[in-house]
């Protein structure tokens, strides 16, 4: 597997356009649908999960701070990548545990995914009485699964 970690925008070349190519030559986006802005907070999001493997965070003056694993952290970014431009931006936050945590609070669900290694708990109403929580499911980097997508709100 690539490493996901490493920043090598640097070394783009105009050949390597667009900016969403994957391994393999497949592009995360199609030429229609590529929109400056979105691309932008897509790129925003792998940049926080790359720093907080290198710079831990944590939530309490108690704890040392935990920084993101890096399969954690490759799993993240791939999930990122991945996610369809139709389909809303998380809200993210290291879990403190080495993981990471993707919350959406859409209008009508809100919807918790942790990424712990190469494996999702999606969580849907968290915190609430109609909570459910999903089985582990894993992430092979390549396809997000649609039970996942069907509980993330449009943008």
């Amino acid at each position: 597997m690539v490493s996901l970690l490493r920043d090598d925008s640097a070394s783009r070349t105009w050949s390597d356009w667009p900016p969403g190519l994957v391994e393999g030559n497949s592009p995360s986006i199609t030429a229609s649908s590529y929109d400056p802005a979105i691309e932008r907070t897509r790129l925003q999001l792998i940049s926080a999960i790359r720093d907080w493997t290198r710079n831990p965070i944590t939530w309490s003056d108690r704890d040392d701070p935990v920084p993101v694993e890096n399969l954690s952290a490759e799993t993240g970014i791939a999930f990122i990548r991945r996610l369809p431009s139709d389909r809303a931006f998380p809200k993210i936050a290291p879990d403190g545990d080495g993981g990471l945590m993707l919350v959406w609070e859409g209008r009508e669900r809100k919807t918790l995914v942790s990424v712990d290694r190469v494996m999702l708990l999606l969580v849907s109403e968290p915190g609430r009485g109609n909570s459910h929580h999903f089985r582990p499911l894993r992430f092979d980097g390549e396809a997000i699964p649609a039970i996942v997508l069907e509980h993330l709100p449009p943008r």
